[in-house]
Parts: C-alpha cells; structure tokens; sequence
C-alpha cells in the first residue's frame, strides 16, 4: 500500500475535532488525453505549466508561463501573490484544468514521517473497519506531533494554519513491507505518510483566483516537482 493521496480541504480546527474527515481520497491525479495545470508560486515569481501525459504515461510539457515577482521578497503581501498569479493566468488558455499547487516555502510545509502503531489484538487479520482506524489515527497523531513545527516555519498561529494535503506513502506490518495489509496479523502497524501545510491568507487569496473544486494537489515547492508527482501516475 503506497502513494495514496487524501486532502482534507480542513483546517487544523476542524482536524483536531474530526480527523477521520481528513480521509477523503482523490480522484487520480492523471490520466491520459487530458491536460493538467502546475501552478507554482516562488519567491523569484508564478510559473504556469500545462502538461499532460504522454502514451508511456510520461509528463510531456506542453506550455510554460512565468510572471516575475516586482519584489523577490517572501514577506511581499498575500495580495502581491495572488495579483500576480491573476495577471499570469490571463495569459493562459481557456478552459478549468486540474490544478497542482507548488508554493514556496515561505507559504507551505510539507513534512514527511512515519507513526509506530501497535495493536491489541495482534492475533486477529486486519480487516477495512481497522485499516482505515489505523490510518485515522496515524494521521491524527502525525497532526498533532507536527502542526507545532509547521507553525514555526510559516510563522502562522493555528487559525492560520490548514492541512492542504495528506499523502499515505507506505505500511509496514512488524516492519515489513506489504502491498495490502488487509488480511494479515501482525503486532505493530507502522503508517509513513507526509501532510502539507499551508498558510491560510495566501491560499483564501489563491481560491479567489483558483477554484477549489480545480485544485487536486498542493505541496511545497523543492518537495514535490513535476518528476516525482509522475510516480503517482497509475
């Protein structure tokens, strides 16, 4: 079990409260004959890539646009941004595409880890009902350990700071790797996922520009680039 993407469209409030809500799966990323907008918001500029996937089901880049920041500082307001993300999406052609969100550091963290989970009944297989438990509760103690330090970094309180983006990436059972845990026993669950957090008034400056329902992915720029977003391709 590997590479699942959930996005919670919630905020650390709502996380804290309900976080089996977070465990909304995404449509597939890509598929073929269609076209997908990267939109990128940098420190030195927006850049615009739309891309598709070619017959090998490799990323082929149709276009690139790139709108340079009048300022090259981060700390250039919310609104600064999103004007010149505004002004950069004029240019691209019509049409909705299904959008990857890259932002720069300074207005997302994305934090890779892994949580140690032990069961208490270990003889017994998993089953649905407890695979999906113990992810809800890997995710809610991931949130918890981390919203702390992705706080610090976007220099955010928590009414500033949503979860964009959670990314199950692997499951091991007494530390081996399995495809499917369904159906096994084992005594400890260990989840590796990563969880993208984001400044909220750079991205409620975003959605004014960017319809949510078009945004299917959000991580941090350095982190998640077009080559390995392609390993998500099915």
């Amino acid at each position: 079990m590997s590479g699942k993407d959930y996005n919670g469209g919630t905020d650390g409030e709502m996380a804290h409260r309900h976080p089996r809500k977070l465990l909304v799966k995404l449509p597939t990323i890509f598929k073929k004959n269609e076209r997908y907008l990267a939109v990128e918001l940098l420190k030195q500029g927006n850049r615009a890539t739309l891309f598709g996937l070619d017959r090998d089901r490799a990323i082929s880049v149709r276009r690139t646009w790139f709108q340079p920041n009048e300022s090259v500082s981060v700390s250039a307001s919310e609104s600064a941004h999103a004007k010149g993300l505004e002004r950069l999406l004029r240019a691209l052609p019509k049409g909705k595409y299904p959008t990857l969100l890259i932002l720069d550091p300074a207005f997302a963290a994305t934090i890779p880890g892994a949580v140690l989970l032990e069961r208490e009944h270990a003889h017994r297989v998993i089953d649905d009902g407890e695979l999906e438990n113990l992810i809800s509760q890997a995710v809610w103690r991931f949130f918890d350990h981390y919203r702390p330090i992705a706080m610090a970094r976007l220099g955010v309180n928590d009414l500033d700071l949503l979860l964009a983006n959670i990314r199950i990436l692997d499951v091991r059972l007494d530390g081996h790797h399995v495809f499917n845990p369904i159906g096994f026993t084992a005594k400890t669950v260990e989840v590796a996922l990563e969880q993208t957090f984001v400044a909220r008034p750079l991205f409620d400056e975003v959605t004014k520009i960017l319809p949510k329902h078009t945004i299917e992915f959000i991580t941090e720029a350095g982190v998640a680039g077009l080559q390995v977003l392609s390993r998500s391709v099915p």
